[in-house]
Parts: C-alpha cells; structure tokens; sequence
C-alpha cells in the first residue's frame, strides 16, 4: 500500500496485518503503482523503477508529461501518458507499441487477458497478444476513474452515480 504520511510505500503480512517493512517513496510519486516480483513501479513526473529487496529506486523512464497509470501484464510493463498506453519492456525502458488516443485513460488493470484502460472517455480493452484495441463509450468523471478485472469481464465505477459498469470483451457494457 501507499503511505502518504510520511509517503512511503508499505508491505503487509495479509495474515497478520503486521507491516513487514516501509519504503520511502519518490517525492513526486502518483497516486497509482504495481508492483511484480520484487520490482515496483511508481507513476509520476516519471515512471520510477524500485527495488524491493534494496528498498530503493534504481531507474527512472520519462514518457511525456506525467504517467498515469501502470501495470505488469504479459511480460510487458504497460502504462498510460498523455492519453495514450504504451507498452514498455520492463527490463530496458524502451516503448514496445504504443496505442494512440486511448480516450481520456487515467487507471491500468489486467485479467480475463486483457489489459483494460479507464478513463473519462471510457473503458478500453487491449488485446497483448494481438495488439487489438476495443473502445467502450462510456462516460466517467474525469478524475476518478479506476479499472479492474474478473470473472470474464473488465469493471469500472462512477462514484459520482453510484454505480459499476461491467463491460465483456466486444465492449458492451
């Protein structure tokens, strides 16, 4: 989880609820990461690779203006800047396909094969092993969208109505 006082990402033993250890953050850490193995990722000004098990950040990636959001699918390292979500090789840095004008995304999730994209212009499902891209036109605040996925299906929520969309792979809603 992340900490915002003193910010700081920390690991919890989900048996026992006891912290297991706390580490400090990027000043400029976003709100959204992932973590895959022993690496972490936190979004910001940059995308910052960090070691888990040094505890500390050992690589910085600048992809535009700010990134969003990210997630580790399919040996890839996906994220989303200035509204578009590039795929990224977790190991170098360098940008492996990029999916152009992905509407307004903000938040990453991947399951049911797919990685889904949410964001104020909707949810996007993107196939990795064929690159093929499905948009669902769905409006969502501009500012909280978050993606999930499970059972067959991609989820976003509108807080703001009170509500959870279910989207299956076509796109309907």
């Amino acid at each position: 989880v992340q900490n915002l006082n003193p910010l700081s990402f920390v690991e919890i033993d989900p048996r026992t609820g006891r912290v297991l250890r706390q580490i400090p953050a990027p000043a400029e850490a976003g709100r959204r990461f992932t973590v895959a193995g022993e690496t972490l990722w936190a979004t910001g000004r940059e995308l910052v690779k960090m070691d888990l098990d040094l505890g500390k950040e050992i690589d910085r990636f600048p992809f535009g203006d700010f990134v969003y959001g990210a997630v580790v699918a399919e040996g890839s390292l996906w994220v989303t800047v200035d509204f578009d979500v590039l795929r990224v090789d977790p190991a170098t840095g360098r940008v492996q396909d990029r999916f152009a004008n992905v509407p307004g995304t903000l938040d990453l999730a991947y399951g049911e094969g797919a990685v889904w994209a949410a964001g104020a212009g909707g949810v996007t499902r993107i196939d990795p092993d064929t690159n093929a891209v499905t948009e669902t036109e769905l409006p969502l605040p501009d500012d909280v969208p978050s993606a999930a996925a499970g059972g067959g299906f991609g989820w976003t929520a509108d807080p703001t109505k009170g509500v959870i969309h279910k989207i299956d792979r076509s796109g309907r809603v």
